[in-house]
């Protein structure tokens, strides 16, 4: 059964729930059990993560790992769903009678502080809370009463415990009738239904008086547990975002062909990655040019490990990417050098592309291409200022035909352009020719939120996550 532990504040709920893990996983490896805390409330539970036995350990203010450990579940819950028809088992008990399985505790201390922060999630659990436990997943959950419990989740809770509530009346309606008597005014002290009514007193781990000392003694005697299960499956890890990883390191982990390593999903931590086909016109907007600096360096990173040669064109004084990542600096007063080396690079590659245009499809031709004469990405610090270059009318006008030319029919011909938009500086720049023919290609890398304050493009996300 699902199991709620009600009691007033500092009646005891949080040292009963840890109390309760503590014994279960003294004597259950993590094949048998494994749990996940929901910690709105001690906020002492960090200590638990330690166990292979725990999955993860969140707090009220971690929103993103909230979410993810709910995916997380239905997932599991889904999983373990196909497991039981696939073996024609109605049931977690039916099936565990044959195959192993460990039952996942889901222990939510302090649920109307969780309800509260969280209502769609809590919501949701109303719903899975009805369906998980034949799949052996158990919420344990904490409240000051039965009111602070979601209707529909309390009515999928069979076994209720009352440590001190705040009336008497309260323990009526977690045990079914009227107790003729009450706890003790002792923390930890409660009532419990089982043949009949028993008052008893919830236990600590160790027998010492100092909190500190008896949390020391616990984290000790977790590193033991650990050691002593090291070679058992331990609970999967509620997914997140490595720590200080550079991006060096992400790409080796991520890297494919044809790919462009950029980041990972918040979602799921699943990577996310761009066809090289998608970025004839990339544009990396951001409100921060240090942030459009990130993304230039990991981008010619990439370029550079993937055998690419990197050309940049800068506008400003510094570079945006580290110059050991490009082949060929252009600068303002080599305009001209760079529009004619550009249109060389387009000129071998309609000639690879001659070929093979009888025998091929267009897709298999730009392979044929990037085969021949490796791939180039040229990067434009800053698409404004370019677009005065360009535009100058101390320049050529041809000059400008060309770029715009290039943006407009230049796409698969082992050439990629990425341009940094930052802030409001492009404003002016995105009614030109020139830059509405580079954002038709519509692929858009956004850096650093605030997406209802760019103009690079229209997001369908909702307006309170795109600001």
């Amino acid at each position: 059964s699902h199991i709620l532990v009600s009691g007033m504040s500092g009646s005891g709920k949080s040292t009963f729930l840890q109390t309760m893990v503590y014994s279960l996983v003294s004597r259950y490896t993590p094949d048998e059990i494994q749990f996940y805390f929901i910690d709105f409330s001690s906020r002492t539970t960090r200590k638990f993560e330690k166990l292979p036995h725990c999955g993860g350990v969140v707090f009220q203010e971690h929103n993103e790992l909230i979410e993810r450990l709910f995916r997380l579940l239905e997932n599991e819950c889904d999983e373990r769903r196909r497991i039981f028809d696939k073996a024609d088992a109605g049931s977690f008990g039916e099936y565990t009678k044959k195959n192993k399985m460990p039952m996942i505790l889901v222990v939510i201390d302090n649920y109307a502080g969780f309800s509260e922060g969280y209502p769609e999630l809590a919501e949701k659990l109303a719903g899975f809370s009805r369906d998980c436990l034949k799949y052996g997943i158990q919420l344990v959950i904490s409240a000051n009463n039965t009111n602070d419990v979601k209707y529909k989740t309390m009515q999928n809770i069979g076994y209720k415990i009352a440590l001190r509530l705040s009336d008497r009346y309260g323990y009526n309606e977690i045990l079914g009738g009227a107790p003729e008597f009450t706890p003790s005014k002792y923390a930890g002290r409660g009532l419990v239904k089982e043949d009949g009514i028993l008052e008893f007193q919830t236990a600590v781990p160790f027998e010492i008086e100092d909190e500190t000392e008896r949390s020391e003694k616990m984290i000790k005697e977790f590193s033991d547990i650990a050691k002593k299960y090291k070679k058992h499956t331990p609970a999967k890890r509620i997914p997140s975002i490595p720590k200080d990883e550079i991006y060096a390191d992400f790409y080796e982990k991520n890297k494919a062909d044809g790919m462009i390593p950029l980041g990972y999903d918040t979602n799921d931590i699943s990577s996310v990655s761009l066809s090289r086909r998608d970025t004839f016109c990339l544009a990396v907007g951001a409100s921060e040019e240090k942030s459009i600096s990130i993304a230039f360096n990991n981008l010619s990173y990439c370029a550079k490990q993937s055998g690419a040669v990197v050309w940049y064109f800068k506008t400003s004084t510094d570079m945006l990417c580290k110059p050991e990542y490009v082949d060929r600096v252009y600068t303002h007063s080599e305009l001209e050098d760079f529009l004619r080396a550009v249109q060389k690079e387009f000129e071998t590659a309609s000639e690879i592309r001659g070929k093979y245009k009888d025998t091929m499809s267009v897709n298999a031709m730009e392979e044929k291409v990037v085969e021949e004469k490796n791939m180039l990405y040229i990067f434009i610090d800053n698409m404004a200022e370019f677009h005065k270059i360009i535009y100058n009318q101390k320049n050529d006008s041809s000059f400008a035909e060309v770029i715009e030319e290039t943006f407009r029919y230049g796409e698969k011909r082992g050439v990629s352009f990425i341009a940094g938009f930052g802030a409001d500086s492009y404003i002016d720049a995105v009614h030109g020719v020139m830059c509405k023919n580079f954002l038709l290609n519509k692929t858009v890398l956004h850096i650093g939120g605030h997406l209802d304050q760019q103009k690079l493009y229209s997001s369908s996300l909702p307006y309170n996550v795109q600001s």
